[in-house]
């Protein structure tokens, strides 16, 4: 059993702010400035008809922080003619924070959409002499956007974003992704067949206008967009092996 504490912090790290979030945040500053915070990403022209252009290329982000707790347990013993093994691995984040520019102040992301508070992850696994089986679940934290984005509306603009986030979804419950393998191993060749999402599970949806998103679902690494899928690998090992044959 091993229990790690992590703190990391980015500095420069290159993403995408997102356009439908440096609008907002632009209007939404109570320092409010043109040329200070998000606004830096939005021009205005000057003439007629005074068009409003928003950057959204890929930006330094001046810093970005993840702090949290991994558990890891790992068991294994003889079992029948074979043996067993359990690995699990549980994080739980206590901070997921970030900020655009090197004067801004930090956003508390934990918990919001793409930043679970929770992941999870259980690998069981049985060998008998040239077989391995194996079964494992991915799972995720149910997250929600609500608090993030109230906790950025002043108090001129809290009526009105409490009713737009009245008209929309931004919670999704927890979220389980299963699969399963079989790999058969010798000396010179290996063949392992199997399945992911086993049980076809779709990522959760949600509403537009605040996150970027994969047709209704939440654009995050650990959902998957394709479904179910079967696979066959083989790996065969050729030319001579160490005894010189």
């Amino acid at each position: 059993m091993a229990i790690d504490y992590f703190d990391i912090e980015i500095d420069n790290g290159v993403d995408q702010a997102g356009t439908l979030n440096i609008l907002p945040r632009c209007y939404d500053d109570p320092q409010f400035a043109t040329d200070s915070g998000f606004c830096k990403l939005v021009t205005r022209g000057t003439a007629f008809p005074y068009q409003l252009t928003v950057s959204n290329a890929y930006t330094n982000i001046a810093t970005q922080i993840a702090e949290g707790i991994d558990y890891t347990i790992r068991f294994e013993r003889d079992l029948g003619p074979g043996s067993v093994r359990v690995n699990a691995l549980a994080t739980r984040y206590l901070s997921q924070a970030n900020k655009l520019f090197e004067d801004d102040t930090l956003d508390e992301l934990n918990g919001s959409l793409n930043n679970p508070q929770n992941t999870a992850n259980l690998v069981l696994s049985y060998s008998l002499r040239n077989w391995r089986f194996l079964w494992g679940v991915d799972w995720i934290d149910d997250m929600e956007s609500y608090t993030v984005i109230l906790a950025d509306a002043t108090a001129a603009t809290l009526a009105s974003t409490q009713l737009a986030l009245a008209q929309r979804d931004l919670a999704v419950g927890d979220y389980q992704k299963h699969y399963m393998s079989v790999r058969y191993t010798t000396d010179r060749w290996q063949v392992t067949g199997g399945m992911r999402n086993v049980f076809d599970q779709e990522p959760p949806t949600i509403s537009q206008g605040f996150h970027n998103r994969v047709g209704n679902a939440p654009l995050y690494s650990g959902y998957d967009y394709f479904g179910r899928e079967a696979f066959v690998q083989a790996v065969f090992q050729l030319g001579m092996n160490g005894g010189g044959n």
